[in-house]
């Protein structure tokens, strides 16, 4: 397994971000091809990987290191009329949230999303397209101060993966409260990501600590690097994945 995680050639495949007292806790997934078969490894450290825990991955191993699921219904707004709904993570106490699309078949179509503010009634906002075509929420949550933060990663745009659209590829940021319109978001990587790398993935995980008091955001590259971010995402730094 150890070899499986520091073969240089291993993919980060999922990842998950803990912050506790004193520190994090990650526990990532890794996977290495060889020919035609796919090997896989989960490894867990809580002290910077100075030490850590290896295991064989699979979807049983790896639903040990994941949150609970919540099975919420998705809110009766006339934004969501005919769309499969699906809850958002939030950073913000006193924000509920929920995204809504089409079937994609393997991504959610981001078309609407809707926002409960302390309790209260349910807000729809439908996204309009960009020049007619369509954007994929491949990651989203609320942030502290109660902007929408998603990761457009796909667009319909898209002729492969190698000939994007000419939409801007990840991450954006609504206007404010105005959950309708968004506009891209580039915050400040530390170090910097290289002109080759880009997010790959974005995620938020709520909950006080010391090191992180208003919750965790999580980012992936496509250079297998994993970055974690403390201020409501407004800069990241570099977390050790292995």
């Amino acid at each position: 397994m150890r070899e499986i995680v520091h073969n240089a050639t291993a993919a980060l495949y999922a990842v998950v971000i803990r912050p506790g007292p004193d520190g994090y806790t990650v526990s990532a997934w890794w996977t290495l091809r060889r020919g035609n078969k796919v090997y896989d490894a989960i490894v867990t450290s809580d002290d910077g990987f100075e030490s850590a825990h290896y295991e064989k991955a699979g979807w049983g191993a790896w639903a040990k290191h994941l949150p609970l699921a919540k099975n919420v219904p998705g809110p009766s707004v006339d934004a969501f009329r005919g769309l499969l709904a699906s809850p958002v993570e939030s950073l913000d106490p006193g924000t509920r949230a929920f995204v809504a699309g089409g079937d994609g078949a393997t991504l959610l179509p981001f078309q609407a999303v809707a926002r409960s503010t302390e309790g209260g009634t349910w807000e729809g906002y439908v996204v309009p397209k960009s020049h007619g075509d369509q954007a994929y929420d491949e990651g989203d949550l609320v942030l502290p101060d109660g902007r929408f933060l998603v990761f457009l990663g796909a667009w319909s745009s898209d002729r492969s993966w190698t000939k994007p659209g000419p939409e801007y590829h990840g991450l954006w940021i609504s206007d404010g409260a105005d959950w309708a319109h968004y506009t891209p978001y580039s915050p400040r990587f530390s170090p910097a990501l290289t002109a080759s790398d880009a997010v790959a993935g974005i995620w938020g995980q709520p909950g006080a600590s010391r090191q992180a008091p208003l919750g965790l955001v999580v980012a992936t590259t496509r250079e297998n690097t994993l970055y974690a971010s403390t201020d409501g995402a407004k800069t990241f730094h570099r977390v050790r994945a292995r």
